[in-house]
């Protein structure tokens, strides 16, 4: 039994854990807060907005592309195509819809905290996001779309 119990333990330990889960980011530049969900698929992950901390809605303004130009954010991916290397997340990209630029993305896991790093060459942001409990993100699941629904928005690479 202990022997069990050790191998378990140890499993836990040497796969680390999974960036899946609910996010708050840092407060833009209007003092507001976004709240995210990370998902796996096809053994890369995604992050996507589906609420306003103020119940505000955001619309993607600065978009490259003008047919996209004014669609609301709420579950359109905005992070994608991390692969994880260890106990890092690579190779993925971010869009930023404050300038419509895409960056080159990569991740940390550090207890509570994921650190997601934008860059371009070696130039680069490392913005903060907080893992949100089950209670803390009750009250905005009725926000929440359909996963079809955010699996559609994927940017092609």
């Amino acid at each position: 039994m202990k022997k069990i119990f050790l191998a378990l333990l140890l499993g836990c330990f040497a796969f680390g854990e999974e960036i899946c889960g609910y996010y708050i980011l840092e407060k833009n530049d209007t003092g507001n807060q976004t709240i995210v969900e990370i998902f796996q698929k096809d053994n890369q992950y995604y992050a996507y907005g589906f609420a306003n901390t103020d119940g505000s809605v955001s619309y993607d303004e600065n978009n490259p592309n003008e047919k996209l130009r004014g669609r609301p954010l709420r579950g359109v991916v905005f992070l994608w195509g991390l692969t994880k290397e260890g106990d890092e997340y690579d190779g993925g990209k971010i869009y930023n819809y404050a300038n419509g630029k895409t960056y080159s993305a990569s991740a940390k896991l550090e207890g509570d905290t994921l650190k997601v790093r934008a860059t371009v060459w070696t130039f680069g942001k490392t913005l903060i996001w907080k893992k949100l409990s089950d209670e803390q993100v009750e009250q905005y699941l009725g926000k929440k779309p359909n996963l079809q629904e955010v699996i559609n928005t994927i940017p092609e690479k």
